[in-house]
Parts: structure tokens; sequence; C-alpha cells
């Protein structure tokens, strides 16, 4: 019987259950060990250009509020009107003393007269002239029997200010701006004026006027006391430009004599005011 020689048995490869590398049909299995190694990455900056590695767009306050003063001037005019309008010019000094609050300082200066409710010829003037001549009358009553027939003049007020909301507004994600939203809360004096309508036949529209020229009766005659609310939006231009839009309504107590018996009935007068105007931050 042949045996082979113990170097032969040496050499011989073990004999395993793997087949050969060369005889698999498909790509290798990855192991438990290397799974976790192809998983996504995420990347601070991918493209090397730092877009991304400051603070975000959104968390950039360009305009801090605390301690911030703020100066505007601008164009007031009355909106809504009933019976009479102002037009004039606002100045407002604010000053931020925390993150989201601040008090101001408004005076306003208003000219103005009456609407053509009034004036009109189909108006309340317009159709007391006709009575009135219809019988050849030589006086005619053209006095006002109503409430919030007062224009006001000058107006000082003092308010607290709350902003509830700093934000920024994209166009076409190439321009950006920073704005505040606020509302306000306060009160103040203003001075009121009677506009009086003298009978006139000999005139077109039958009345004359007086006192609604600029500066009569004084800029706080009849001064009377009033409550303010209001809200608004600074939107930044510049560092220290801004443009400001701010609605405002004045609202105090007064007494008419509405049915001419001499007894003064109480009346809560309301008037909106609209400013449009331009801010210095500095």
């Amino acid at each position: 019987m042949w045996l082979p020689a113990a170097g032969a048995l040496a050499q011989r490869a073990p004999v395993t259950s793997q087949p050969p590398a060369a005889a698999s049909s498909g790509p290798p299995i990855p192991s438990a060990a290397n799974v976790s190694d192809r998983e996504p990455v995420y990347i601070q900056d991918p493209f090397g250009d730092d877009d991304i590695s400051n603070a975000p767009l959104i968390l950039d306050v360009a305009h801090p509020t605390a301690r911030r003063f703020d100066l505007t001037l601008a164009f007031a005019t009355s909106l809504v009107d009933k019976y009479v309008q102002q037009n004039g010019a606002a100045l407002d000094l604010r000053y931020h003393f925390a993150e989201h609050w601040g008090v101001s300082g408004t005076f306003t200066y208003f000219g103005g007269g009456y609407t053509d409710i009034v004036t009109d010829g189909a108006g309340v003037f317009g159709n007391k002239v006709a009575a009135c001549r219809l019988v050849n009358a030589t006086t005619c009553d053209l006095s006002l029997k109503t409430p919030d027939t007062k224009q006001v003049t000058g107006s000082l007020d003092i308010a607290l200010v709350w902003l509830p909301f700093y934000g920024k507004v994209n166009i076409v994600s190439e321009l950006d701006f920073d704005m505040q939203l606020y509302v306000l809360a306060g009160g103040g004096v203003n001075g009121t004026r009677t506009i009086y309508a003298d009978y006139d036949p000999s005139s077109q529209t039958g009345y004359m006027l007086s006192g609604n020229g600029f500066g009569d009766g004084g800029m706080f005659a009849g001064a009377v006391g009033h409550a303010t609310l209001g809200a608004g939006v600074t939107i930044f231009l510049t560092k220290w430009l801004a443009l400001r839009g701010e609605y405002r309504a004045m609202i105090w107590r007064e007494s008419y004599d509405i049915d001419g018996d001499g007894l003064a009935t109480p009346h809560t007068s309301w008037r909106n005011i609209g400013m449009v105007g331009l801010t210095v931050t500095p």
C-alpha cells in the first residue's frame, strides 16, 4: 500500500466551507461593523464659501432695539372724516429702553377745515341756504348742531411703545430689509377750534366761513385732554434711515348743545390719524 510523504501532507491547503472569492455571483454583503460608516454626514459648509458659517439671516438683528433713539418727521392726516378734516406735520422723538419697550413724545400741528359733507351745495350748508333763499330770509341759522364738528389744531402726546415683533422682508430672494412692528398707548392734550358760517345771500354759496385760516384760534385754544392708541411699522432702509407708517386714534370727551336748548350733552369724540414719514435712527 502506497502512502504520501509527510512533506506533501503539510503543504495541502486546509479545507473550508467558504466558496472561493472568484466564484461569488454578487457584491459582497457588508458586515455590521462598517454599516455606520456609510450613513450620511452633515457638512456645515459643503462648498467652502462660508455662506452659512455665521448666524442665519433671520437671526441677524441689524438694528438692535434696546437703547436706540428714533427721530421721525411725518406727514399727518385725518382718516374717515365726517365733518372736519385735518392735515399737518408731526415730530416724534422715541427712546427704546429695552428690547421690546420704549417711550415716545409726539408733537403735531394741524390745519384743515370742513369736509364736502358740510360745504357742498348738496351738503349741510347747501340745504340750509336753499331753504333760507326759498323764503327770502334775511337771516339763516347755519350752525351745526351735531358732535365732532370741532377741528383739531395742535396736539402733544406721551405714549408707551411695545415692540413685539422684529423681522425681515425678502423680495425675489435678492432684496431684503428689516422691519419692526409696534403698538402704543398713552395720552396728551390737543387744541380745538370751531369754524363759523355766516349767511350771505349775495355770495354764490350763500355763506362765508370764518376761523378756518391757517393758525386761526391758536395752537392749543379750547384744549382738551385725550387718550391715544396706535399701531405702526418701521422699515429700515439703511443703518440710520427708516420709513415709518402709523395709525393713531385720539379719544376725548366733549360737550355739545345739540338741540339748541342751552344744555350741553357729553359726547365722546374719536379722531383717526394716519402718519407717514422718515425716521433717523442713529
